[in-house]
């Protein structure tokens, strides 16, 4: 049912969710609605995903935020494929996860956002 449909008394209450790969089209998004941040926490994580060849895992940092009681905005970064086996290749993608972790959480403190850990479930 729309929100068109919904009748007075009646409310949607299900989050949209607005993805983005880009940070800065993620950071934008914040600054715009930086007064509109539930309690102006933004959520970060790192997401290990099987991949589709053998022991392979897909890494990627996952950001996000409630805004306005109604949508969540998801930054999905990937940083690379991983054997968790701690070589120079897993070492590669875990300094860029890193280093998307640190541009967040200092877009953050300079934007007077609270970094937290976690993800909101989609």
């Amino acid at each position: 049912m729309s929100e068109k449909q919904l009748s007075k008394d009646q409310k949607d209450d299900s989050l949209i969710h607005v993805v983005f790969s880009s940070p800065e089209e993620f950071f934008d998004e914040l600054k715009q609605d930086r007064d509109r941040i539930d309690r102006r926490i933004v959520r970060i994580t790192r997401v290990y995903e099987p991949a589709s060849i053998g022991a392979m895992q897909r890494l990627t940092v996952e950001a996000s935020a409630v805004v306005s009681d109604r949508y969540v905005y998801r930054l999905k970064v990937i940083a690379g494929m991983v054997w968790n086996v701690g070589g120079k290749e897993d070492e590669a993608v875990e300094k860029k996860a890193d280093e998307t972790i640190r541009r967040i959480e200092t877009f953050c403190s300079n934007q007077g956002l609270i970094v937290r850990t976690g993800h909101i479930a989609s």
